[in-house]
């Protein structure tokens, strides 16, 4: 039996959305800070998890989906589908949640957090009042005079239940329509839909769920009896092991041994004489004492100890508290798979293991090693993470990315609906660089490492804000195939933006070959702009008819579109510190003096070259400034990806605005709208920008714009 799906409905994070899961394997949860993955898991654990204190199972408002306005009268839905029920040891689950059995039954655990019957009676009556601002008004005065607490609100937990709550029709016809502030009458409780409650069953007896925090002290809980593994590993041990009555007699010798050493029959004597000066003879109780090993074999296992050390090659073990946290956490974890993987507690339908980020304490390589290897065939593992090592031997069939809009989080699935080939080809392309994809709001991808090098600091130069105050990841595809990636991100999948930059990489040279050009480079120019061609026959293919995906082509490679851009004197300065003799040095200076556009681009690509493009990146971003020209097809590309918000836009014009008055003594805003403070340009952030694009047609933030709000 595993979890197959969980669906949420009106808490924290989330309005109405699913997540999907695998058996056997780990599923990976990520997403941005805030994105509501700890919430998930406090979703599961509504149903799961026995050590949940019970004053959590009662919510208060602030957990519910704040996108909702007013909560009150809204329900919580958390539903849990399980697959694969069978056997006979699944027999009562199997007819609690009245499974369809088609090669392993399927069925539903729900928990619902819902108004009070009498608080429902009150809603529905609402319906009576046919005005409806009269109804608005009664309404809040319901809400007013009734809180969210465990007075007014009832938690339950119901098997069966057939409804999907993220259709609003259905959780209208169960619960009341909002909009119009009429309520479904509570004397219906439409038991198909919801469920029924569990007869004599409870779910969390039958299963095993160990929830790890990301921050906890596990020390401690493997020395607490309750939640310590190695405890129950001990008892299990202790039932099969048969007594051996020379070793308890051996003990008993002991006990008696230690019981007669002087000191501690000092101590006993001592104890004893201060109680009966105390109170006398009379009223004096008796004590003494002893050693009290259990002489039974299997009662003196369960006094062993655990010892440990945070390396095997050291061969150093010592107490538990001596262990690093990252240490400490793998022991545990370790001792949960073991005891799971044993069986060691009986009778039991499943184990969940849900894990908060383990980058929190566990290195780099030790997270990659032990997430590629954690399968077992009798535990379902679960982890949310930040990791970009965790996420690289994740398979994307097993992850869900939770995508922030607004109040409002989604969960999306990388490969539905992708064929299996072109999953495995995608797990096997993404590294720990290109897993970044999952985490990011938006995302460029890129062909390589000049790109990847230079349009981070060329975007900080030209706009004074940094990709990642945009909310932009720069992904590097390693070539032109960007087919790939691309294709995570469509409605059915990663809902994110994603701008594709590439080159159209036409011929510069047309169909002659100029002198100062070898054959090769000619030909090879040649190929370039077929590739090009074909290329963007591709790509228009995977933009069209999906908004998350744009393609944005500079006209030649991008060093040539770059110096061909106004960059002609940058890429002469490294002309001329690159060559010791001026005979070497000086075709480059004629290229770049000359108004030849073929001549130019022709010695800014073999410049490139000579230093490999990466190299001569970095030579180049050493020399950047706000003069440099950025090409319009990445700030296009930032216009359809970047997270602008009116702090970040307000902070862009003013810096343009100041990079036009260092250069030209044109101090823009100040001379038409009388200021150009920050906190100014934030509260007239669109007379700001009409003014800015009305005189600067052809600035970078211009083109920007243009796309951005279309």
């Amino acid at each position: 039996m595993f979890i197959k799906t969980l669906s949420l409905r009106n808490f924290r994070n989330f309005k109405a959305t699913s997540l999907s899961f695998k058996k056997e394997c780990v599923n990976t949860i990520v997403g941005e800070n805030s994105s509501g993955k700890t919430n998930v898991f406090e979703a599961m654990r509504l149903i799961l998890d026995d050590t949940l204190p019970y004053y959590k199972r009662y919510l208060l408002e602030n957990d519910f989906h704040r996108g909702l306005g007013a909560a009150f009268g809204h329900w919580v839905i958390v539903s849990l589908e399980f697959d694969e029920i069978g056997g006979d040891e699944e027999s009562e689950l199997l007819c609690q949640l009245n499974a369809t059995v088609n090669g392993g039954g399927t069925g539903r655990i729900t928990y619902i957090y819902r108004p009070q019957f009498y608080i429902r009676e009150q809603l529905f009556k609402l319906n009576e009042i046919e005005d409806y601002e009269a109804r608005k008004s009664a309404y809040h005065t319901l809400k007013e005079q009734y809180l969210i607490d465990k007075t007014t609100y009832e938690s339950l937990v119901l098997c069966q239940g057939t409804a999907d709550f993220s259709d609003n029709q259905t959780y209208s016809l169960v619960v009341g329509d909002f909009d119009t502030l009429l309520f479904s009458d509570p004397k219906l409780e439409r038991i198909n839909l919801i469920g029924n409650r569990q007869r004599n069953y409870n779910i969390q007896d039958n299963i095993s769920c160990t929830y790890a925090r990301a921050l906890r002290d596990v020390v401690s809980e493997l020395k607490n009896n309750r939640f310590n593994p190695f405890q129950k590993l001990l008892e299990y041990v202790s039932k099969g092991i048969d007594n051996d009555e020379t070793l308890s007699e051996n003990i008993r010798d002991v006990n008696e041994r230690i019981s007669s050493i002087d000191e501690v029959k000092k101590l006993s004597d001592g104890i004893l004489l201060s109680i009966t000066n105390a109170v006398g003879t009379t009223y004096s109780p008796v004590l003494n004492v002893t050693s009290e090993l259990p002489c039974e074999l299997k009662e003196l296992v369960k006094v062993l100890q655990l010892k440990a050390g945070d390396s095997l090659c050291e061969g150093y073990v010592s107490e538990l508290s001596e262990m690093s946290l990252g240490g400490a956490n793998l022991i545990y974890l370790a001792l949960k798979l073991y005891e799971y993987e044993e069986g060691i507690s009986k009778n039991l339908l499943a184990n969940f293991l849900i894990i908060e980020e383990p980058e929190a304490h566990i290195h780099t390589h030790i997270q990659k090693s032990l997430f590629s290897n954690l399968k077992n065939n009798k535990t379902q593992v679960f982890i949310s993470t930040h990791s970009t090592h965790i996420s690289s031997v994740s398979n994307i069939s097993t992850t869900n990315v939770l995508v922030k809009n607004g109040l409002e989080t989604i969960s999306c699935s990388p490969s539905k609906g992708l064929e299996e080939d072109k999953v495995n080809r995608i797990e096997r392309f993404l590294d720990a660089i290109r897993t970044d994809i999952l985490f990011a709001k938006n995302v460029i991808l890129i062909e390589g490492d000049a790109e990847e090098i230079l349009i981070p600091h060329l975007v900080k130069i030209t706009f004074g804000v940094t990709l990642d105050e945009l909310g932009i990841s720069l992904i590097s595809v390693r070539g032109t195939g960007f087919e790939l990636l691309s294709s995570l991100f469509h409605t059915d999948r990663i809902k994110k933006k994603c701008a594709i930059l590439t080159d159209d990489d036409i011929n510069l040279y047309g169909d002659n070959k100029p002198d100062y050009l070898s054959q090769e480079e000619y030909n090879k120019a040649v190929k370039s702009a077929e590739s090009g061609v074909a290329r963007k026959v591709i790509l228009d293919e995977i933009v069209g008819n999906n908004n998350f995906i744009r393609a944005y082509y500079s006209k030649f490679t991008f060093e040539i579109d770059l110096v061909l851009s106004g960059a002609v004197s940058y890429f002469d300065q490294i002309a001329d510190e690159s060559f010791e003799k001026k005979a070497f040095y000086s075709p480059y200076q004629e290229a770049f003096s000359s108004s030849d556009r073929q001549k130019i681009g022709c010695y800014a690509l073999k410049l490139a070259n000579k230093h490999k493009k990466g190299w001569f990146a970095m030579m180049l971003a050493d020399k950047l400034d706000a003069d440099f020209p950025i090409p319009e097809a990445l700030c296009h590309s930032l216009g359809f990806t970047g997270d602008f918000n009116k702090f970040t836009l307000a902070k862009m014009v003013r810096y343009r605005v100041e990079v036009i008055k260092n250069r030209d003594g044109n101090d823009l805003l100040n001379n038409i709208l009388g200021q150009d403070d920050l906190a100014f340009v934030i509260n007239n952030l669109d007379a700001a920008l009409a003014v800015f694009k009305d005189h600067y047609s052809n600035d970078p933030l211009t083109f920007l714009l243009e796309v951005h709000y279309g």
